[in-house]
């Protein structure tokens, strides 16, 4: 949902030839890290732009310029701690969940040579249920690391394809202010 909006914002925003004037699309974009980003810059635009000479155009100087440029650096920043945000979860669980299996398969060991020597001989009935509770949990802990490997792999690549984009955004909206109203 988020690439789509992006997108589509993308679209609107390079066929305009003025920067500010996509900005009452934002319900549009609701879930588009591109448009936080715009409307970020627009919010520092509307506060550091002054009326020129010519009616109706605004001017950014040199240290609204430096503001805008700080506001959308801060608005990359923060779209950026978003979207690796939940991440961690996932770098836990493919850290933790062979973990846990190891550990699991540790206890089950441990029971089985518990029962053993409880029953005072290595027989089926003692070694089984020990060796089960040991296999359960590697599997257990394989059923968890194994998917949040390959949904971590997919997700990675996707923020770093959203991150690319941000960046990319962020350096054309900043060329394209500053050369319409610099």
């Amino acid at each position: 949902l988020m690439e789509k909006e992006n997108a589509a914002f993308s679209r609107s925003f390079v066929q305009d030839a003025d920067p500010m004037a996509v900005a009452s699309e934002g319900k549009k974009y609701p879930n588009s890290c591109l448009y936080r980003v715009y409307a970020a810059g627009f919010e520092e635009f509307n506060t550091h732009a002054a009326v020129s000479e010519n009616p109706g155009h605004k001017v950014l100087g040199t240290r609204g310029l430096r503001a805008f440029n700080a506001a959308l650096d801060r608005a990359f920043v923060m779209q950026n701690k978003d979207l690796n945000s939940w991440l961690i979860f996932l770098t836990m669980a493919i850290a933790g969940g062979p973990f846990l299996g190891l550990l699991g398969t540790v206890w089950g060991v441990m029971n089985t040579f518990a029962a053993m020597a409880e029953a005072g001989e290595a027989n089926l009935a003692a070694i089984a249920p020990g060796v089960a509770s040991a296999l359960a949990t590697t599997v257990f802990g394989l059923i968890v690391a194994i998917p949040a490997l390959f949904a971590y792999n997919y997700l990675i690549t996707k923020v770093k394809g959203l991150t690319l984009d941000l960046n990319t955004f962020v350096d054309e909206y900043s060329v394209k202010v500053e050369t319409t109203y610099g």
